[in-house]
Parts: structure tokens; sequence; C-alpha cells
């Protein structure tokens, strides 16, 4: 019996400890990102006003340049304004280049953060399924607060790092009879090149339906331990207007997928249109049914683009034997 006691002295303090360093660890990693964000928030109050202040000198510059210069003083402060002018289109440009420097900042930090989150949340999980059969409500308070504190930060970090892609420019194609090779050697490779994006947004959409699925398995693990269940399932957003049967791609609305249309001229393609890409970037404010739903829609996006991809590579291809077979 005094060895017992003994080891619930020695145990019970190093659990205390490593509690309050995980929460501690949380915190130091929230405010890391807190500080970018101000940061951040300071460079961008700086551009609305320096934006407000070139739109208010470019419309004196105006109003001097419609009543003419008839004195030595009005060109002397129109040439005075158009310096000013130039000073501050300049320190503007250097301030939305620090802007654009530190949200690249905070996205590659909140992607660092996000890593060792999910690895506090993998422990935390542990942790809690390991005391589920220990009767220890204070314990399991402490816990519960902390796997509320990293899945708060997690959500955040989804947030700053869940960026859409960038639109998949499809350039305008048409093969007329009669062209050269060097023509159709130019439009082959655009189609290659075409057909490049459209295979990496289909991987994107891969990697994405990926993290969807661990973000369900992630749920059903917490939501034994965790009290604020609001915070898996809220009914906040939506797919938005999803189609009834999201697992095929015929039925994708026109701004879900990336469109072609194909032209006559010698049975090769003519212009290709672009379309926006929907993409889910809160995944945290997202509804278990929402994501089953996204995960859905985002398969059959992949399917539809690597089809895509795989009949512009054809067609280049044909274009290629075209140019081979010319004399």
């Amino acid at each position: 019996m005094r060895i017992f006691f003994l080891i619930i002295i020695f145990i019970l303090p190093f659990n205390s400890a490593q509690a309050a360093a995980q929460g501690e660890n949380i915190a130091r990693m929230a405010q890391e990102l807190d500080r970018l964000q101000a940061r951040l928030d300071s460079v961008r109050v700086q551009m609305l006003a320096l934006s407000a202040q070139v739109d208010s000198l470019a419309a004196v510059i105006t109003a001097q340049k419609r009543r003419g210069s008839a004195s030595f003083l009005e060109q002397r402060s129109l040439a005075d304004n158009l310096q000013h002018s130039q000073d501050l289109a300049a320190k503007l440009q250097r301030t939305q280049e620090q802007e654009a420097g530190l949200e690249d900042s905070l996205r590659l930090t909140a992607g660092n953060v996000l890593e060792k989150v999910n690895a506090q949340i993998a422990e935390l999980t542990r942790q809690a399924e390991a005391s589920d059969a220990d009767d220890s409500p204070a314990g399991d308070a402490v816990l519960k607060r902390d796997l509320e504190a990293a899945l708060r930060l997690r959500a955040r970090c989804q947030a700053l790092t869940s960026t859409a892609p960038a639109v998949v420019q499809l350039r305008d194609v048409r093969i007329e009879p009669g062209e050269g090779q060097e023509s159709l050697q130019q439009k082959s490779d655009v189609l290659l090149d075409q057909a490049d994006r459209l295979r990496a947004l289909a991987g994107q959409a891969r990697v994405k339906v990926d993290d969807l699925r661990d973000e369900l398995d992630m749920r059903q693990r917490l939501q034994d331990f965790v009290s604020d269940l609001r915070l898996f399932d809220p009914a906040s957003e939506a797919v938005g207007d999803a189609p009834q049967a999201v697992g095929s791609a015929e039925n994708l609305s026109a701004a879900d997928r990336v469109n072609l249309s194909f032209g006559k001229s010698s049975s090769l393609p003519g212009s290709f249109l672009t379309q926006g890409v929907s993409w889910p970037t809160n995944i945290a404010e997202l509804s278990e049914a929402d994501l089953q739903q996204w995960i859905q829609r985002l398969q059959a996006n992949e399917k539809q683009w690597a089809a895509q991809a795989d009949s512009l590579h054809a067609v280049a291809r044909q274009i290629q034997e075209s140019i081979d077979k010319k004399p």
C-alpha cells in the first residue's frame, strides 16, 4: 500500500506539469500568430492611409492641370505635387510589398504551427483515451480545456493556409488548316502546359480530400472528450449551391469546374473557357455532412480535371504527329 501511494505522489505532479506545459505550448503558438497578425494589420492601416493620400493628391493634380499653368507659382506647385505623388506611389508600392511578405510569413508560420498543433492534438487525444478509464474529473477538465484551445488554434491555422488554388488560365487555341510547323509546335506546347495545370489541380483536389477525411477522423475521435461539440458540427456554412448528386461530374455546376469547348477546325480543339474553382477554405466551420459532400464534389472534380488533362495531352500528341509527318 505504501508503494502504491508513493507511485501516486510521483505520477500526479508529473501529469500536472505535463498538462501545464501543453497548455503553455498551445498559448505560445497562438501568440506567435498574434504578433504576425498585428504587424500585418498595422501595415494594412498604413496602406489605407497612403491610398487615401494618393487619391486626394491625384484629385488636386487633376484640378491644377485643368486650370492650366498661368503663373510660375502654379507651375511650381504642380511640379511639387507631381513629385510628391510619385513619392507617395513609391511608398505605397513598398508597403504593398511589405504586406505581401507578411502575408507569406503568416501563411508559412500558420503551416508550421498547424503541423505542431496536429501533433499536440494527437497526444492530447491519446491522453484523453487513456484517462477515460480513470475516474479523474479534474484531469479530464484540463484535457478538454487544452483540446478545445488546440482545436481553436488548428481552425485558425486552417483558415490561414487553406487558400483556394489559383484559377487555371486556359488560353484560346484554335488550329486552322494549312498552319505552319512553328505555329503548330507553339500550340502543342500550350496544350501540354494546360494539361499539366489541370493535372496539378487534380492533385490538389486529391490532397484536399485527404485533409477533409483527416478532419472527419479527428472529430469522430474527439467527440467523446470535448465538451463544446458546436466546435465540431456548426451549421454555419454549407457547400453552397451544391447539386443533389455531387458524385457525378456531369452534375457539377459550371462555376465549379473548368469547362472546355472544342472547335471543328481539322477536328482539333478550339476555344477554351476558363472557370473558377469551388474550394472548401474554412474546414473547421463545416459540418460533418458538408465535409462528406465536399469530399464527393472534389473527387468528381479530380476525375474530370484528370480526364480533361488526358484529352488535351492526346490532342497535343496528334498535333506533334502531324508536324512529324510534314516534309
